[in-house]
C-alpha cells in the first residue's frame, strides 16, 4: 500500500526525541509498502534537500513551519494550524491507499480528514495523549470555543477512523468512553529496543570517566522534554535533601524544554546545580544508549494529574531497555508493571523528603539493585520493538 503518515515531531535516530514512527515506517517499508512521512522540519543539516529526505526507504517531507515548546498556547496552536495547511496541500500531490495520522497534536486530525475525504481512503489514527482532557487539565486551555472544537475534532477523527491505535489501555478505555467499539482500538504501547540499547558494559564506565565529578558515584538519569507536565522540579527537591543523605550521589538531567531555565535556577537556588545536579542537551536515539548505560537508575516523573498516569512515556521504556531499574512517581498502569515485575519502584509525589530517602535506600542497596536491573531487562523482552512492530504491521494490514 502506499501510505500517508501524519506526524508533526517526526525523528531519525540521529535527533533527540521518540523514533517510534521511523522504527514503525521502516518496518512498513520492509514489508513492501510505500511509506510518505509529513512532518515538520526540524533537521537544518545541508543533507536536505527542498525539504525532503529518504531515510531507511521512508519518503519525508520537512514541511516549513516554525515550531517550538517555548512558543505560548496560541502561538502553538496557529504554528498547528498551519501545518495542517501545509500537510493538506503536499499530501494533495502523492498518489496514497491509506492514510494514517499520530498524535499529538490533536490537530494533526485535520489534514488525515480532509484527506481521507478527498481521496476515500481508509484512516487509522494512532494516539498518543488523550487530547483535548490533558491541555484542559493542566490549564492551557480555558477558551469555551476552542474546548469544544477539540471536543468536536477528537468525536470526528474517532468516528472517521477505521483502526484506532492507543499507546496504553487507560488511553483505550478513554476512546471507548466516547462510543468507539472495543474491536477498533489496538493497544500497542511504546517499544523497548532491546537491541539499540545492548551495549557492552565498558561503554557505561567510558562515559562516567569523561566527567571528574561522576566517576564511580551512584547516577540518577532524567532523559526527556523539560515541559510543564514533566515536572522535573519534583527531582530538584530530591536532589536537595540526597545531598545531606549521601552527598555523592549525583543527578543528570538530559533535555531541554520550556521550564528549563526554571529548573537550573530552582537548582541553584537550592544549591545542588553543578555540585550534586548537572545538566546536558538532549540527546539522540543513537547516544542514548551510552548514556543509560552509565546510570544507577532510570527515571520517569510527571505532576500530579491524574490523565497523564495514562502516558506511555518512552523514558521509562528506554530505561527498561537499558537493563536499569526504573523510578516512577506517578500511579496507573506503569505503576502496575514495575509493582509486579519488581522492576523499579514508585516514589511519593508530595513528600520528597521521603522520596529521597527511599531513594537512597536503593542506590544504598546493592544487592535490590542487581536484582532490579536483571527484572527490567526481563520486562523489556514483553515490550520489545520487534514484537510491537509486528502487531502494527497486522493492525495496518487488516485495514482494506
Amino acid at each position: 500500500m502506499r501510505i500517508i503518515y501524519f506526524h508533526q515531531y517526526f525523528n531519525t535516530p540521529n535527533m533527540p526525541g521518540s523514533t517510534r514512527s521511523y522504527e514503525f515506517a521502516s518496518r512498513l517499508v520492509k514489508e513492501g509498502h510505500e511509506v510518505h512521512m509529513i512532518t515538520l522540519r526540524q533537521d537544518c543539516s545541508s543533507r536536505i534537500k527542498n525539504n525532503f529526505s529518504i531515510e531507511n526507504g521512508i519518503n519525508v517531507y520537512w514541511l516549513p513551519v516554525t515550531y517550538s515548546h517555548k512558543m505560548n498556547f496560541y502561538g502553538r496552536i496557529l504554528s498547528f494550524i498551519m501545518f495542517s495547511a501545509y500537510a493538506v496541500k503536499q499530501s494533495l500531490k502523492i498518489k496514497s491507499d491509506l492514510v494514517f495520522a499520530t498524535s499529538t497534536p490533536l490537530t494533526i486530525a485535520i489534514p488525515a480528514l480532509i484527506i481521507k475525504k478527498i481521496r476515500g481512503h481508509p484512516l487509522v489514527f494512532e494516539v498518543r495523549d488523550l487530547w483535548p482532557k490533558i491541555p484542559i487539565a493542566i490549564g492551557e486551555l480555558k477558551s469555551t470555543l476552542l474546548i469544544y472544537l477539540s471536543k468536536k475534532l477528537e468525536c470526528a477523527v474517532y468516528k472517521a477512523s477505521k483502526r484506532i491505535i492507543a499507546l496504553s489501555p487507560g488511553m483505550a478505555t478513554g476512546i471507548q468512553s466516547k462510543g468507539i467499539p472495543k474491536n477498533r482500538i489496538t493497544i500497542i504501547p511504546n517499544a523497548a529496543e532491546r537491541k539499540r540499547f545492548s551495549v557492552p558494559r565498558q561503554t557505561g564506565k567510558d562515559f562516567r570517566n569523561k566527567f571528574l565529578w561522576l566517576k564511580n558515584r551512584p547516577l540518577v538519569v532524567y532523559a526527556g522534554s523539560l515541559g510543564k507536565i514533566n515536572g522535573v522540579s519534583y527531582l530538584v527537591h530530591i536532589a536537595k535533601t540526597m545531598r545531606s543523605l549521601d552527598p555523592e550521589v549525583r543527578f543528570l538531567i538530559a533535555g531541554n524544554g520550556k521550564e528549563k531555565n526554571e529548573i537550573i535556577s530552582l537548582a541553584m537556588a537550592t544549591g545542588v546545580y553543578e555540585k550534586t545536579m548537572f545538566f546536558i542537551p538532549p540527546v539522540s536515539k543513537q547516544v542514548l544508549p551510552t548514556l543509560l548505560s552509565a546510570a544507577t537508575v532510570c527515571t520517569s516523573v510527571i505532576i500530579p494529574i491524574p490523565e497523564l498516569t495514562y502516558n506511555s512515556a518512552n523514558k521509562f521504556f528506554d530505561g527498561l531497555a537499558a537493563g536499569r531499574p526504573m523510578i516512577i512517581n506517578y500511579g496507573g498502569w506503569q505503576k502496575n508493571i514495575l509493582e509486579s515485575k519488581g522492576a523499579g519502584f514508585v516514589l511519593p509525589y508530595k513528600n520528597t523528603d521521603q522520596a529521597a530517602r527511599m531513594l537512597h535506600s536503593l542506590l544504598e542497596n546493592h544487592k535490590q539493585l542487581k536484582a532490579m536491573e536483571r527484572a527490567a531487562s526481563h520486562t523489556a523482552r514483553q515490550f520489545d520493538i520487534e514484537v510491537l512492530a509486528q502487531k502494527f504491521i497486522l493492525t495496518i494490514n487488516s485495514v482494506k
